[in-house]
């Protein structure tokens, strides 16, 4: 789908667009009174509903779902080829999340140089985290500042087995049909899904995970997340690195 077939989907043409004729009923529309065409139409233009429903930053209860970093890497453009690439990534890597070494540091881990091009792809600092990192490369302090450490403690780990003094728990070694619906929750909660927690490369994922759909049957893409706000540090990230303003529409 092309930007104008985004637009078009949602109720746009060439007059109401210059204003000669009056605007669609989605422009004035809230996210869930929208069709599942239309926000199709809508995710293709990078909205989601905190955006599309003008909600402050600050009040997020969860995080945006990175769909582009679920992109197999034959299915790259050029230009983000190159950019994850600059990553240290190779097709491997790229294609089975977390096995690349950067994903192993949080983005504050993570060089000037890499968060511009981490944002450059399209990553907030809290959506890497989450969904990249999974809060691995926290001590535990800091998971019980980002309010995850509850989900850490539902998948069976405790300070002493995160610091290395304890086992690790059983739930480390499940794969995810096997894992507790209170294992799942946990899960969830520092953004794994069925694929990434078994280490399924994007190659084999299903198109409607990588098209802006569901995940897989017991999954959605939200993490009720309520954690850390997006850092002022990582808005200068984007704006003076990755050469753009965040959420400019």
């Amino acid at each position: 789908m092309g930007l104008d077939s985004a637009f078009q989907m949602l109720g746009w043409d060439e007059d109401s667009w210059n204003s000669n004729t009056v605007r669609p009923v989605t422009a004035d529309a809230a996210w869930s009174t929208l069709s599942v065409d239309e926000k199709f139409a809508a995710r293709k233009l990078c909205y989601f509903q905190e955006i599309w429903d003008g909600l402050n930053l600050l009040t997020w209860d969860a995080l945006p779902f990175p769909h582009f970093r679920y992109v197999a890497y034959k299915d790259l453009n050029d230009d983000n080829k190159e950019t994850v690439t600059r990553l240290s990534y190779s097709e491997k890597t790229w294609n089975i999340l977390g096995t690349g070494s950067i994903e192993e540091w949080s983005f504050d881990g993570l060089t000037e140089t890499e968060k511009g091009l981490a944002a450059s792809l399209g990553f907030m600092d809290v959506v890497w985290d989450c969904y990249i990192n999974h809060y691995d490369n926290y001590d535990w302090s800091e998971l019980v500042e980002a309010e995850v450490h509850e989900a850490y403690m539902a998948l069976g780990w405790s300070e002493e087995s995160w610091d290395g003094d304890a086992a690790e728990p059983m739930s480390n070694d499940k794969d995810w049909e096997y894992l507790t619906p209170e294992e799942k929750a946990g899960a969830k909660k520092i953004c794994y899904f069925r694929e990434t927690w078994n280490g399924i490369p994007i190659s084999s994922w299903s198109t409607s995970t990588t098209s802006g759909g569901r995940i897989s049957d017991d999954d959605d893409t939200s993490t009720g997340y309520n954690g850390r706000a997006l850092s002022f540090a990582f808005l200068l990230t984007l704006t003076f690195n990755a050469g753009f303003v965040l959420f400019e529409i």
